[in-house]
């Protein structure tokens, strides 16, 4: 998942989401939206129960035209957090 470097070798799966997430958001930024669902995917791996996470990836989804993918991850961004409501902006 990544490159074996201490840092990565001493943080938390969390952590290492956290930063797969944000590499995630700078692909976004440059329009490499497949780009971001890689890192997106590997994110939600380390941390499967984050929310926000699931709505990044629902993003892209919609981005590449993959609704029924976007659908699906905002739908388990809603049972993550039954709130809902950062999962539902992206269906409006």
């Amino acid at each position: 998942m990544g490159d074996g470097s201490f840092e990565e070798a001493t943080s938390t799966p969390q952590e290492r989401a956290n930063q797969r997430k944000l590499q995630g958001n700078q692909c976004v930024e440059r329009g490499d939206f497949k780009g971001a669902l890689s890192k997106y995917n590997t994110a939600i791996l380390l941390d499967p129960d984050s929310e926000v996470f699931l709505t990044n990836r629902a993003a892209v989804h919609l981005k590449l035209n993959n609704h029924t993918h976007a659908l699906t991850d905002a739908d388990k961004a809603i049972q993550v957090r039954r709130r809902g409501c950062p999962s539902l902006i992206f269906l409006l």
